[in-house]
């Protein structure tokens, strides 16, 4: 796949407003590691601990990135 210079600064703009709001960011996850954290967050889900009908991230929060 061929990114264009004008994707390329898009995406660096983009990067940019992802660091301004999670300062710790470093980059998106693998694939592998994006499932094995789904996993454990619907692993560790339950109603007992109130995660019925919660939209939460990989991080079992609303922790987005």
């Amino acid at each position: 796949m061929t990114v264009t210079p004008e994707e390329g600064a898009k995406v660096m703009v983009m990067a940019g407003k992802f660091k301004a709001y999670a300062p710790h960011f470093e980059g998106f996850a693998t694939p592998e590691s994006a499932v094995k954290d789904m996993l454990k967050v619907i692993e560790n889900a339950s109603l007992e601990n109130g995660d019925g009908g919660a939209f939460v991230s990989q991080f079992g929060n609303k922790q987005w990135l």
